[in-house]
């Protein structure tokens, strides 16, 4: 029995920043009703991290084979939206 050496990267379609999903997740609370929640943008150099990033971190899907196999892939916008819906709703 031999172990398939094939991997698959996956994510939503599409490229974001940390920022940007931290606006989109900060319109959705705003439209709940809770308009609290405040950002603030820094850059990349003034993040802390042990964690050594490089500057261009964008995963590579290969969409057009994943659509050959039936496997249709969300924008991240659509993604992020419904989690923090389904979060909203629990409390």
């Amino acid at each position: 029995n031999s172990l398939n050496k094939n991997y698959i990267h996956f994510t939503n379609f599409g490229y974001t920043d940390w920022f940007s999903v931290a606006q989109l997740i900060q319109s959705e609370i705003n439209r709940s009703g809770n308009n609290k929640a405040k950002l603030f943008s820094i850059m990349s150099k003034d993040w802390d991290s042990k964690a050594l990033r490089p500057l261009d971190s964008r995963l590579y899907v290969d969409s057009d084979w994943l659509k050959s196999k039936g496997v249709l892939i969300p924008q991240w916008e659509s993604r992020v939206k419904e989690v923090v819906s389904s979060i909203l709703l629990k409390r």
